[in-house]
């Protein structure tokens, strides 16, 4: 190597993307089904690979994800009895009305 010349770099360059939580968990657990890291499985959707999955989710991890969405819909409804906004809590009883109707639809 010649002197004063910094050899070439073999790292990577790195992205950030910005998720809502819930999306977040969506590709996370897209990932884990496919028995990939997180980073991987978005490398390959982004560059539209192949991806395989490897593990089906099972009833007891649906029941699971529909017991802990019953969990923030009563939190999210105690949120919205303690709202002073008569148009904000509306429209969160509407909202909450759908998810109870999705979440019986699924029981």
């Amino acid at each position: 190597m010649e002197k004063g010349k910094k050899p070439k770099s073999n790292k990577c360059s790195s992205i950030q993307i910005r998720l809502k939580p819930f999306n977040k968990a969506v590709v996370k657990k897209k990932a884990e089904l496919a028995g990939l890291s997180f980073s991987e499985y978005v490398r390959r959707r982004i560059l539209n690979k192949q991806i395989m999955v490897k593990k089906q989710t099972s009833m007891v991890e649906v029941e699971m994800i529909l017991i802990e969405l019953k969990a923030h819909l009563s939190k999210f409804e105690q949120l919205t009895n303690l709202s002073d906004d008569e148009l904000l809590a509306l429209d969160n009883v509407k909202l909450i009305n759908k998810i109870e109707k999705q979440l019986k639809q699924q029981s």
